[in-house]
């Protein structure tokens, strides 16, 4: 895991917005599927 991709992550944790996190987790996984 690059350092970047570990940044939002832990700010994306750190905002409670459960449903923006989702959506957040939901984009970087498919563009983790794309670059591999």
């Amino acid at each position: 895991m690059n350092s970047t991709l570990k940044f939002f992550i832990e700010t994306y944790n750190n905002a409670s917005n459960d449903t923006y996190l989702f959506q957040v987790d939901k984009l970087l996984r498919s563009q983790m599927q794309a670059c591999f």
